[in-house]
């Protein structure tokens, strides 16, 4: 590896809250192993961590958690704090709409802001009822007193975005929602997967199991899976479904596999190791993803794995997948899921998916050196 000119061997990255190993701390992690193997450390300073986001890291990374009340202006207080000894030359980089906010509420400047999702995918986004963000959502009637608070949330939000460096987004469509909403022009980083080199043919002899791997949440959309292993099995009894994640959304999805019939079909796994994971990806004919998300990199390590993928076009790695028979996009909703997995399971069994139409992709250290570059932490 062409080692980089560097600006500084400390940099700082923030991300507000970490409750769950998801996608943006796998970036925060995939970033920190990155900096380290160019010689400069990773520092990762966060509100709150309930999961102890460090032991995640393959390098030593330091974590600051600053524990603040759970207030706005306690929060604003200690990012003004931990940002104001940020190393000079060396811009800090802050993540997703929370920081954005908080960055805006402490008035400071001179940062990198990343966003992993489109505030619309954000069900917890109170901004959404500002009066000046536009139309409210069919089927909200919030009272004029939350949409004035909204309105004062969205524009700290609009101050933190306009006072960043730059904005950097992972798809196109992020970057045209932010553009209609805060009137800010980002730069799209995409995301990659680990060690794309790695990738193995599929062999038609793998069973016939689908993969799923998510947390278990209702927005994932895994009933739709479910479903769709429904018209499978009667078609083939040898179907199989597992679904990796945990979530509190596993109990629901339990009954529905009670209700339809598919409890020898389908086997929930929870959270399980990097080896049991390898191994249910090397076992399986496909991965399903029907989740409307801000990008989606389970699919793109299933590829790295061998392994076809069908998704959802809600999913923003769509931009990057979209011209491969290894992938399988679907418009619509749950019954075009399933038409859209039986599409991809017979073009499995016909053998057809081949290293020569592989999709292109970056890698995780692709990434992660677009980031450094971009934000003047190396050459």
């Amino acid at each position: 590896m062409n080692v980089p000119r560097l600006f500084g061997n400390r940099v700082k990255v923030f991300v507000p809250e970490v409750r769950a190993f998801g996608g943006v701390e796998r970036l925060v992690v995939g970033l920190a192993g990155y900096l380290s193997q160019v010689g400069i450390g990773c520092e990762i300073g966060c509100f709150h961590d309930s999961i102890g986001l460090a032991k995640y890291s393959a390098v030593p990374v330091t974590t600051v958690l600053l524990n603040p009340r759970r207030n706005v202006w306690a929060e604003a207080r200690a990012l003004r704090r931990y940002l104001g000894d940020a190393p000079g030359g060396s811009a800090p980089l802050i993540f997703d709409l929370k920081g954005g906010f908080a960055a805006g509420m402490a008035g400071v400047s001179g940062y990198h802001l990343h966003f992993t999702d489109p505030p619309s995918l954000l069900p917890s986004d109170l901004t959404k009822f500002a009066f000046s963000v536009g139309r409210l959502h069919e089927g909200s009637f919030p009272s004029l007193l939350t949409r004035a608070r909204a309105e004062i949330a969205h524009r700290e939000t609009r101050r933190g975005v306009g006072n960043a460096r730059s904005v950097i987004v992972m798809t196109n469509r992020i970057a045209a929602e932010l553009q209609q909403r805060y009137g800010r022009s980002a730069v799209v980083i995409r995301p990659g997967a680990h060690h794309v080199d790695r990738v193995v043919p599929h062999g038609s002899a793998r069973r016939r199991s689908i993969l799923s791997i998510s947390r278990l949440e209702r927005n994932k959309r895994i009933e739709w899976s479910i479903i769709a292993m429904e018209e499978l099995v009667a078609i083939d009894p040898a179907w199989h479904l597992d679904v990796v994640g945990s979530g509190n959304y596993r109990h629901s999805l339990e009954a529905l596999v009670t209700e339809r019939g598919l409890e020898d079909h389908v086997r929930f796994h929870g959270r399980v190791s990097d080896e049991a994971l390898a191994n249910l990806s090397a076992e399986a004919s496909l991965f399903a993803m029907p989740a409307s998300q801000g990008y989606g990199l389970p699919a793109l390590e299933a590829l790295r794995c061998g392994v076809p993928v069908v998704m959802h076009g809600d999913s923003g790695v769509s931009e990057v997948l979209c011209d491969s028979p290894w992938v399988e996009i679907v418009e619509g909703d749950a019954a075009a899921f399933a038409s859209g997995i039986r599409r991809l399971a017979d073009r499995v069994e016909s053998g057809t998916l081949t290293a020569d139409c592989f999709p292109s992709f970056p890698s995780e250290d692709e990434w992660a050196a677009n980031i450094a570059r971009h934000c003047g932490w190396i050459d």
